[in-house]
């Protein structure tokens, strides 16, 4: 597994990728955790049709003594080796509605057409 980014979210999460990059695991708050417990029976119903949204495969957490829980999600890939040609977005307030407004986008990387022109 590597690490992908230092803090790859504006959240400061970190994210690893399995060495087939199919997988991504992502660092998450207590709260977020909680999210997406609660939130998992409309997602897996959700999931059944057509859907652009990440596949969760997971979550889990774990201690050790004198330690933080430190939680994962465990989410499938969405582009897997892609060789640094693609366009990634980070989308930002899109979970509180009132704050839908203020959704910004930011490109991580670019293809080097983009950046040379050709």
């Amino acid at each position: 597994m590597k690490e992908y980014g230092e803090n790859a979210g504006k959240s400061g999460a970190k994210l690893y990728l399995t060495e087939d990059e199919e997988y991504v695991i992502k660092t998450v708050s207590k709260e977020e955790s909680e999210m997406l417990s609660k939130m998992a029976p409309k997602y897996r119903q959700h999931m059944q049709g057509s859907s652009l949204l990440t596949v969760l495969i997971g979550s889990f957490g774990y201690s050790k003594p004198k330690e933080d829980e430190r939680r994962y999600v465990v989410m499938k890939n969405l582009a897997p080796k892609l060789d640094g040609h693609y366009r990634k977005y980070d989308l930002k307030g899109i979970l509180l509605p009132e704050k839908a407004h203020n959704v910004a986008f930011r490109a991580e990387k670019w293809s080097k057409s983009d950046i040379h022109g050709g």
